[in-house]
């Protein structure tokens, strides 16, 4: 009675390939990440002040004398400005980006998603820039603070 050759390894047996299936999600379309970012930095523009503002107000206290604005009544409007206008040029970008990568149109004749998410967030920062253009001429002393 002849013995065959066990396996040198004890989990080394043999075994027959299997095939399995992977789902794999589909694909975005060009363009569908950057219109999503440009959507949420649109909307974390106006939120953004709520950082900026208890720091121009430390910077009005420090900068401001009792009497006049001074030489640097500049830096209340640069700090109170400076993260909400970069949030929005971030979103502007991102929102033209994302257009331009889905320019093309479906099968069917219409835009894609990407392009309506990079339509979106440009539109959200065309709304924000009004608000803040109306504020700014009904009441021009709202720039500073």
């Amino acid at each position: 009675m002849e013995k065959t050759p066990e396996p040198c390894h004890p989990t080394m047996e043999s075994h027959e390939p299997t095939l399995g299936y992977v789902l794999v999600p589909p694909a975005p379309p060009p363009g569908m990440n950057t219109g999503i970012a440009s959507v949420v930095f649109s909307l974390a523009a106006p939120l953004c002040w709520y950082v900026t503002i208890p720091f121009s107000l430390l910077a009005a206290l420090l900068t401001r004398s009792a009497t006049s604005s001074g030489r640097f009544a500049w830096v209340v409007p640069a700090i109170v400005w400076s993260l909400p206008c970069t949030c929005g040029f971030v979103a502007l970008v991102l929102g033209i980006s994302s257009m331009v990568l889905a320019r093309g149109r479906s099968p069917g004749g219409r835009h894609t998603k990407a392009w309506f998410m990079g339509m979106s967030g440009l539109a959200v920062v065309a709304l924000e820039v009004s608000i803040g253009l109306w504020v700014l001429i009904t009441r021009p002393y709202l720039i500073l603070f």
